[in-house]
């Protein structure tokens, strides 16, 4: 029985509108991506700072701690106006600079590469759909696998190897997630996906990374249908009890069998695909069962 199939027989919700009760506003899941990259950036500022850490280091930690500190009582503008402070980013390109010249520091400099590389895509996106909300970007599918790998990597590196995403079908290894694309892009041979889209995508995957067992295998298709594309996830991991299906879309909300696994995440990721899928008239549909695993369809129509 293949994944897909195996999860058309688990309990699903379809959502097409925010809860009720959601409170967070559209541009806090927009930044929260950030929030994450920061997170990691501080963690190997730490790393490499240690007890004695430069000016320049302590001075990057202090921005992003006040900045992530802030971030949802000032609706996302703390992060927002750092991420868009050229200085930072500067700031962050010299520390690069400065590493990659010891051996000592090199292994950080190859991580604040990667780390960079997300970043500078990510605001790209963000800005991008800051100026036109309806802009799209248009992807063949060997062009979507590239940047999914890429994302990989840079997950690989800034972890420090201990999360591992591979293909199975190009390099099969034990301990890593294993994970298989399954790309339609139709007649067209294009994806046309608005920026946000791509970020969801990432959460997505990161979550399937999250709670799936080292060895596991993930599904990632992305597939043009009747009006519109559909980019789905799967996992054979720890799956969402059933009753607590509809609750998983609420800002930081985590499964009662998530609560013990450590992640630099805020529970944001499944708000942010609802909000998007709401965003431009699509829908949401999550599928899971316990122990076996979860299903995440993400459905945009064309603009």
């Amino acid at each position: 029985m293949s994944q897909s199939t195996a999860a058309s027989k688990w309990p699903s919700v379809t959502f097409s509108e925010m809860p009720p009760e959601t409170e967070v506003t559209e541009r806090v899941l927009d930044l929260h991506t950030f929030v994450n990259l920061l997170n990691v950036t501080a963690g190997v500022l730490s790393w490499a700072g240690g007890r004695q850490p430069t000016p320049a280091v302590k001075a990057l930690m202090e921005r992003i701690t006040e900045a992530t500190s802030a971030f949802l009582e000032s609706d996302g503008t703390s992060v927002e106006a750092l991420i868009e402070r050229p200085e930072f980013r500067n700031a962050l390109v010299s520390l690069k600079h400065e590493w990659s010249q010891s051996g000592k520091t090199a292994e950080l400099a190859a991580i604040l590469t990667e780390i960079l590389t997300l970043f500078d895509g990510r605001l790209r996106g963000y800005q991008e759909f800051k100026r036109q909300p309806g802009a799209r970007d248009s992807y063949r599918s060997e062009e979507l696998r590239a940047v999914l790998l890429r994302f990989f990597r840079a997950t690989s590196v800034y972890s420090g190897g201990r999360f591992q995403v591979v293909e199975s079908a190009v390099e099969p290894s034990d301990g890593s997630h294993h994970v298989e694309f399954d790309f339609d892009a139709g007649e067209s041979g294009v994806f046309t996906l608005p920026p946000v889209a791509l970020d969801c995508l990432y959460d997505l995957v990161a979550n399937a990374r999250k709670y799936s067992p080292s060895g596991g295998q993930m599904r990632i298709e992305v597939r043009q249908q009747s009006g519109g594309v559909c980019l789905a996830v799967q996992d054979q991991g720890m799956g969402i009890p059933e009753e607590e299906l509809r609750r998983v879309v609420r800002f930081g909300y985590r499964a009662r069998n998530a609560g013990a696994i450590a992640t630099m995440g805020g529970g944001f990721g499944l708000t942010k695909a609802l909000s998007v899928a709401v965003r431009y008239g699509g829908h949401l549909q999550i599928a899971s069962r316990l122990l076996e695993g979860t299903r995440v369809e993400l459905f945009l129509p064309h603009s």
